[in-house]
């Protein structure tokens, strides 16, 4: 905002500018683009806004907008620019950018981000232009709480802030989130104090990202619900192989998948943006398709799709379902655990890393270590050794220590 008002300010002296707000759905362009209409109508500026989605038209207030004054510094604002061409927006913003009839102007253009789209620079050649491109990406942790807090009226525990991490600070999923918890009585206020009362992905939130993905090209949701089921690390080769289709073939798609803000790049890995919209795709594909697609992933074990350093036992957890169960339940173990910290508890004993164990039980490695913790202040140890030896003693001599817990 302190960079928007500034170009504002440079724009009401007489320069001329071009602001493009860049992101993923649901990441605010809209929002951001509305607060800064309000800053250049508090400096005196002329408005002009144009959507191109008319859904969201409403969400302006016609009162917000000021009619051209000869003479008056102007700022054109265009919402849902994504729908144009760069060609198109190249020569609409040098048509009418640089100097109408004398009168300073400052485009504001919100889009989503294209993969291999380039910088909206130059667009303007009057000498007295600025051209700035804000890109907005998730919250963190902190604003994450923060924001959850002022929805709510109240700080979220631990333990209902690290359900509300999975949406990843994706600000849009997070109001959802928190809004359908509160209606299906997910979240209890009480004083201070926002509690979790159960763990459950609110209907609406459902409805509405299948909606969302509704709006996308068959083979995007058909490439989209394949990764789901393979893990919220997604390998490429593996899903060409799965979609029958040359890695070639696949790449438009994998633009499409990171464009729409489903997958990122994180380092050398394409990863699910958040954890709850992974849950939330995998979630669509029915049980027994599911399984079926797993099977499938599971017969292709190569090293035509399997990453350099994959553990050994990764086309096991294939050929098990990815439901994290083993051939000694869970309720074999231990009393007092639930299913999950029982299977968490077999892992880590066979020696398995968090890595490994959340992808087995596709989880995130954030979620796993949230069940460590708690099963660490459970059985009064601060590490992985002293926890297999504490299952040793209440379980017997079958769980043997790992070498590589040592």
């Amino acid at each position: 905002m302190a960079c928007i008002a500034e170009v504002l300010e440079f724009c009401r002296e007489g320069g001329s500018a071009l602001i493009t707000i860049e992101g993923p759905p649901g990441m605010g362009k809209t929002r951001l683009l509305r607060e800064s209409l309000t800053v250049g109508k508090s400096l005196g500026l002329c408005l002009e806004l144009t959507t191109l989605n008319e859904q969201l038209a409403s969400r302006f207030s016609r009162d917000q907008q000021v009619p051209p004054v000869d003479g008056r510094p102007l700022v054109k604002a265009v919402d849902n620019a994504h729908h144009m061409s760069d060609e198109e927006v190249n020569a609409l913003v040098s048509k009418n950018g640089g100097d109408r009839h004398g009168v300073p102007t400052a485009w504001i253009l919100a889009r989503r981000t294209r993969v291999g789209a380039p910088p909206l620079d130059n667009f303007i050649s009057s000498p007295v232009a600025r051209n700035e491109r804000i890109l907005l990406g998730p919250l963190t942790e902190s604003a994450a709480l923060e924001t959850a807090t002022d929805a709510l009226g109240a700080l979220p525990t631990p333990e209902l802030a690290q359900v509300l991490f999975r949406a990843g600070g994706h600000p849009r999923r997070l109001h959802e989130l928190v809004e359908g918890m509160c209606e299906e009585n997910s979240i209890a206020v009480s004083g201070h104090r926002a509690v979790l009362i159960q763990d459950r992905i609110p209907h609406s939130l459902t409805l509405r990202v299948r909606r969302s993905l509704l709006g996308y090209s068959d083979k995007f949701r058909q490439v989209v619900r394949v990764a789901a089921t393979l893990g919220q690390e997604v390998y490429f080769g593996r899903v060409a192989a799965m979609m029958q289709m040359s890695p070639l073939e696949l790449l438009p798609v994998l633009d499409e998948l990171v464009s729409a803000g489903a997958l990122v790049h994180h380092g050398d890995k394409l990863v699910f943006s958040d954890e709850l919209l992974w849950r939330l795709v995998a979630d669509w594909v029915p049980p027994t398709v599911r399984e079926a697609l797993q099977q499938q992933a599971a017969a292709q074990n190569s090293t035509a799709w399997r990453p350099a350093g994959l553990p050994d036992d990764d086309g096991d957890e294939l050929q098990s379902g990815g439901s994290g169960s083993s051939e000694e339940g869970p309720e074999a173990i231990l009393e007092g655990f639930g299913e999950k910290e029982n299977t968490i508890i077999q892992l880590v004993c066979k020696g398995q890393t968090n890595q490994q164990v959340a992808r087995r039980l596709r989880l995130s490695p954030h979620t796993v270590n949230y069940y460590l913790r708690k099963i660490f202040r459970a059985f009064g140890v601060n590490s992985r050794v002293e926890l297999i030896r504490a299952v040793q003693q209440r379980t017997g001599p079958a769980a043997e220590t790992p070498e590589s817990n040592r």
